[in-house]
C-alpha cells in the first residue's frame, strides 16, 4: 500500500467521525420531546444519551 492510500484512508475515517461527532452533537442539542419523537434512546439520567451500537455506526 502506498503511502498516499494510507493518506487517504486516515483522512477518511478522520472525516467519517467528525461527521459522526457533529451529527451526535446536533442531535443531542435538541429538546426531549422531539428526541422521543423520532426515537433518539432514553437519556441515562446524567445529561447524555445511551447509544446501544446500532444508531451511527456501531459495530
Amino acid at each position: 500500500m502506498s503511502i498516499y492510500r494510507k493518506l487517504s484512508s486516515y483522512a477518511s475515517a478522520w472525516r467519517e467521525a467528525r461527521e459522526l461527532a457533529e451529527t451526535r452533537r446536533v442531535l443531542s442539542a435538541l429538546p426531549n420531546e422531539i428526541l422521543k419523537d423520532i426515537g433518539w434512546p432514553q437519556d441515562n439520567g446524567r445529561g447524555r444519551h445511551q447509544l446501544d451500537g446500532s444508531w451511527f455506526g456501531g459495530r
